[in-house]
């Protein structure tokens, strides 16, 4: 064999760096449906299912392996969620033929580029938060050592217009937590009262890393005037414990889909 078409030598791990800018590429279009349009869309962070499927509790979503860089696990796997139970997946024959992939649609979802803090307040020393506080958001930053963490808005249909705060709060010995979220109105009375309401009778609902957390109604809503058009939501249940211990791995981002029900 000449050396032109000896196949060059490479490193036996060939695993691609998953960007999702590099599939935004509008020269050659997948069919909406198929399912290569599927995988790119799994590339781009979403969450799909088969017509066919059980929706919302069947789908299938890009979920980071644990074990990254060791061995030959790969840094992300597909995994298929079957009513919280979840299972690598591998596509059958009929699935790639299939012209009736589906996006899971949200009404909300934000990257979370995850910090934390100590609290600074006098009789809240040794209490710890995960998440974000908006960089000189009075509010809750005076509160807290510092601001930390990041938070990108990729999809909204909601009548929330900022977060200024996302975090998983723990108190000094972290037997109990609560997952707090401060979220803005516009301006208009109507849309702020309507925002409450939402907030009150809605179950909210987070999907993470393929994983649906369902957090329940706001336990307490709390407003200042001062601070504007504002709701400070607070959750407590076993679901947003899970979560909890989902945000408190910092200096990563994650998607959170949003939903309530």
């Amino acid at each position: 064999m000449s050396d032109v078409n000896k196949p060059e030598k490479t490193s036996a791990n060939q695993n691609c760096f998953i960007n999702p800018d590099q599939y935004k590429n509008h020269d050659a279009v997948a069919p909406v449906g198929s399912y290569p349009w599927a995988i790119i869309q799994l590339y781009l962070g979403n969450l799909m299912y088969r017509n066919n499927w059980d929706y919302p509790n069947e789908y299938i979503g890009l979920v980071p392996e644990s074990g990254e860089g060791e061995g030959d696990n790969l840094p992300y796997v597909i995994k298929k969620r079957i009513h919280n139970n979840f299972e690598q997946w591998q596509p059958a024959q009929e699935d790639m033929m299939a012209c009736d992939w589906v996006k899971m649609d949200f009404m909300l979802s934000f990257d979370l580029f995850i910090g934390t803090a100590n609290a600074t307040l006098q009789g809240s020393e040794g209490h710890v938060a995960w998440g974000y506080v908006k960089d000189g958001y009075k509010w809750d930053e005076q509160e807290w050592s510092k601001s930390f963490g990041d938070l990108k808005v990729i999809q909204n249909k909601t009548g929330i217009v900022e977060t200024t705060s996302f975090y998983w709060h723990v108190n000094r010995d972290h037997s109990d937590g609560v997952i707090l979220w401060l979220a803005y109105s516009d301006t208009s009375q109507e849309s702020f009262h309507n925002l409450i309401n939402f907030f009150q009778t809605k179950e909210l609902h987070i999907t993470v890393d393929g994983v649906t957390y369902n957090l329940g109604k706001s336990l307490d809503i709390t407003t200042k005037p001062e601070y504007g058009h504002v709701i400070d939501n607070v959750y407590k249940n076993n679901d947003a414990k899970k979560l909890g211990a989902t945000l408190k791995h910092t200096g990563v981002t994650k998607r959170l889909y949003v939903n309530w029900i």
